[in-house]
């Protein structure tokens, strides 16, 4: 290899690592800037501290669920991995869940094998 195709290889690897850069930069500017805002009123705030009086574990998984939630705040979480998260029994997370479902916390949707945290 001459010095000048070295020359233009090592210029065109620069240019490559130069584009890889700019799209990169590119990227981020198109994620949307409230992408991990959550937003709650007041009265759901009382609502929440009531929770966490009557079940600190309801309000660990809703915290959970909060934290992990999509667009749609959906979520699809197995029980095995809340287990897993929390520490907690398959019974406690359970029964958490029914609080959560009686004070309007969440919609639980089935899906073929799972069942969805709306």
């Amino acid at each position: 290899m001459t010095e000048e195709e070295l020359e233009i290889s090592t210029l065109r690897q620069k240019l490559a690592k130069l584009t890889d850069i700019l799209e990169a930069e590119r990227a981020i500017k198109r994620i949307p800037k409230n992408l991990d805002f959550v937003q709650v009123s007041r009265p759901e705030l009382r609502a929440i501290a009531e929770l966490g009086k009557k079940n600190s574990v309801a309000l660990d998984v809703l915290m959970i669920f909060v934290q992990t939630m999509d667009k749609q705040n959906a979520v699809m979480m197995s029980f095995k991995a809340m287990e897993s998260i929390l520490g907690k029994s398959r019974p406690t997370l359970d029964r958490a869940i029914r609080i959560l479902k009686k004070t309007n916390g969440f919609k639980s949707l089935k899906s073929v094998q799972q069942t969805l945290m709306c």
